[in-house]
């Protein structure tokens, strides 16, 4: 039988710039097509610091998008992986695959892609558990 899940979970909540505490959240809700990632690893990169920092996030957004750490559940249309899995991700969510830069193959640069706490209340993996797309993964 697989452990049981928590209801709420740490993370690193940014409020203002250089606010940014470590607080009890909800786990995220998943999508038919999600997974929940039990986060064992996650880099500081630049733009992280900038966000923080330089107070270019969104507040109540959690930065961390460079992770890696195992599936922990499953959406419902969830089937090319499993519970264990272990599983690297691309942040934010799945390229469009229609505007001009995802039609000529470059897709880090979709029209469509969150701005990593700049432009949404980004949820990312400064935190015990991430919601992912599995076309992320």
């Amino acid at each position: 039988m697989a452990d049981a899940l928590p209801q709420r979970m740490k993370a690193a909540v940014y409020h203002a710039p250089h606010k940014l505490e470590v607080e009890q959240q909800p786990l995220p809700a998943l999508g038919p097509r999600d997974v929940l990632v039990d986060v064992s690893h996650c880099g500081i990169c630049g733009t992280d610091l900038h966000l923080v920092l330089e107070g270019m996030g969104r507040p109540r957004s959690i930065g961390g998008h460079e992770y890696s750490g195992r599936i922990v559940e499953l959406g419902t249309e969830v089937s090319a992986w499993a519970r264990g899995d272990r599983v690297v991700a691309r942040p934010g969510k799945p390229p469009c695959g229609r505007c001009e830069f995802c039609r000529v193959g470059r897709t880090s640069l979709c029209a469509t892609r969150d701005r990593l706490g700049a432009e949404a209340e980004y949820q990312g993996a400064f935190a015990e558990y991430v919601c992912v797309h599995e076309e992320q993964l």
